[in-house]
């Protein structure tokens, strides 16, 4: 296992991302600081630059597809998405204010590009490249209940994007998103909110508006858990509007009742690879979740949940989770400071095959210290 011995962040470090390619790592902290850190040839993550990128903590950073330019994402609390272009610096050509340099010796600079995309009214709590054959588009999630997807007008200058789809999801908010890859079926993202818990916009004495899937609106004082609220949902792009499709629930042969009842705080949409389903993982304080889903031409019924696994439940809230590329294992981590990997049979069963974490690290440590030391001991 490599590590990143020196971060050098002194405060919460919120998400990390590799490029396209896994040689190259973007992380964002409570800082404001936006870090990019390279492998060399040892196999070692070398730091190569950093930038502030926002005027709050920055939740989410993102890679775009490498046939778009050397480009990330940043959202944060201050309810902005940021886009960044990395360009070479022409020699003796002075930075501009809004361009960092980050690396010396390879006169690399990080271009902030346009505007800050900042019409939403709450933090910006999750962000998402669409895949490549959908163009550069990104969607943001919002913790006031929408999400909003963004579209560069010009791949040539990524300065300007087209106003934004609006998403109405809920009125608690929106944790989580994440596109489906699949070329051959209509843009769609699985979606997963807030609960009452957690949910920003659960204020006393503030009128919100409930959107149902009916489209029916309901007006509520305050904010209050719901034993028939849904947390996990899809929308599709339909025509030239998004439109919701179906709540992710599932009852078992054996009459169980398979959803998630409370805050989802991850959703991965695994890629097809050929597979005849979908694979989608969610997980949150109610343990982690596996869908198998399957998409029709019937206009009454477009998608099919075939099966559903709760795969984990701890006890721990779970902030995390991802499916490698073939979707055979699904790594989780959660509030325990350990990571879970799960690997999945053909029978639709998954179970843990490996799990480290702080906990593990330091048994090993207390092991070694126990051990009695010799070198007082030693004739010299």
């Amino acid at each position: 296992m490599n590590t990143i011995a020196e971060t050098q962040s002194e405060e919460f470090i919120h998400d990390l991302s590799f490029d396209f390619f896994g040689k190259r790592i973007a992380t964002c902290s409570s800082d404001q600081v936006v870090r990019i850190y390279s492998k060399d040839t040892k196999g070692n993550w070398v730091k190569t630059g950093s930038f502030p990128a926002h005027n709050g903590i920055i939740w989410k950073v993102k890679w775009a597809h490498p046939d778009f330019g050397s480009i990330i994402a940043t959202c944060s609390a201050d309810k902005t998405v940021m886009i960044w272009e990395e360009k070479k610096q022409v020699p003796n050509k002075p930075t501009t204010p809004l361009s960092f340099k980050v690396l010396e010796e390879e006169e690399s600079v990080w271009h902030n590009r346009g505007i800050p995309l900042s019409e939403s009214k709450e933090s910006i709590e999750d962000i998402k490249f669409a895949p490549k054959h959908i163009g550069l588009v990104i969607a943001a999630a919002s913790a006031d209940g929408s999400i909003r997807i963004y579209e560069a007008a010009d791949l040539m200058r990524l300065n300007a994007w087209k106003a934004p789809y609006r998403i109405e999801v809920n009125s608690l908010g929106v944790n989580c998103i994440s596109w489906n890859k699949n070329p051959f079926d209509p843009p769609m993202i699985v979606v997963g909110s807030k609960d009452a818990t957690n949910s920003f916009m659960n204020k006393s004495a503030m009128k919100v508006h409930h959107i149902h899937s009916q489209s029916s609106v309901v007006e509520n004082e305050n904010i209050s858990a719901s034993s028939d609220e849904k947390y996990l949902s899809i929308y599709v792009y339909k025509g030239d509007h998004w439109t919701f499709l179906q709540y992710l629930t599932f009852e078992s042969p054996t009459g169980e009742r398979i959803e998630h009842t409370c805050a989802v705080n991850d959703v991965s949409w695994n890629q097809l690879n050929g597979r005849s389903y979908h694979l989608i993982a969610s997980c949150g304080r109610d343990g982690v979740f596996v869908w198998y889903v399957k998409f029709t031409k019937e206009d009454a019924n477009p998608l099919k949940i075939l099966d559903a696994k709760k795969i984990y439940d701890g006890g721990v809230n779970i902030w995390k989770c991802s499916f490698n590329i073939l979707g055979t294992l699904l790594s989780f981590s959660g509030q325990d400071n350990k990571v879970r990997i799960c690997k999945g049979g053909y029978d639709r069963s998954w179970s843990i095959v490996e799990e480290f974490g702080d906990d593990v690290d330091r048994e090993d440590d207390e092991a070694a210290l126990s051990q009695p030391d010799d070198s007082k001991n030693r004739i010299v």
